[in-house]
C-alpha cells in the first residue's frame, strides 16, 4: 500500500528515519520512476505548503520508518522550529526546482537538435529524388517524414 497516492489531497510530509521509498508517477497508465529517497531525506513537503493534490505515488521499497508530520501538528510547535523547517523546505524544493530545470533545457537541446537532423535529413533526400520538393504538411503531420517520387 502506498504511503501517498497521486491525485489524493493531503496536508502531511514524511520524514524517512530508516528505509528506502520510491517516488513514481503515473502518466497515460505508464509508470515512471521519478526517485528513491532514503534516511534523512522527505517527501510530500509540498502538502505542508499548500494542502493539493498529490503529483506522485510514493511506495515502501523496503521496510520503513518514517516520521509523518502534518500541517495542524506544525500549527502547535514553537515558531523557531517552523521557521527552520520552512527554510529547508525551501532549499529542498529550489534544489529540486533546478535539477527539473535543467532537465527541461536538456530536452530542449535534444529537441533542437532533432530539428536540424530532420531538415538534414530530408535536404538529403531531396537531393537524392534529384529535385527538391517543396510540400506543406498539415500541422499534425508536422515532424513526420514523407517521402515522394516525381512522375517520369
Amino acid at each position: 500500500m502506498p504511503v501517498i497516492q497521486q491525485g489524493e489531497i493531503s496536508d502531511n510530509m514524511y520524514i524517512i528515519i530508516q528505509g528506502e521509498v520510491e517516488v513514481s508517477r503515473n502518466r497515460e497508465g505508464v509508470e515512471e520512476i521519478l526517485a528513491t529517497l532514503g534516511a534523512g531525506e522527505c517527501f510530500g513537503e509540498m502538502g505542508i505548503i499548500e494542502k493539493t493534490r498529490r503529483s506522485a505515488t510514493v511506495k515502501a521499497k523496503s521496510e520503513c520508518l518514517l516520521l509523518a508530520v502534518s500541517r495542524a501538528i506544525l500549527d502547535k510547535v514553537n515558531p523557531v522550529f517552523i521557521s527552520r523547517l520552512y527554510r529547508n523546505i525551501s532549499s529542498i524544493l529550489s534544489e529540486r526546482l533546478r535539477k527539473t530545470s535543467d532537465m527541461v533545457e536538456e530536452l530542449q537541446a535534444q529537441r533542437d537538435e532533432m530539428k536540424r537532423l530532420m531538415g538534414s535529413l530530408d535536404g538529403h533526400l531531396q537531393e537524392l529524388d534529384g529535385k527538391p520538393e517543396v510540400a506543406e504538411a498539415a500541422p499534425e503531420r508536422q515532424g513526420h517524414l514523407k517521402r515522394t517520387r516525381g512522375k517520369g
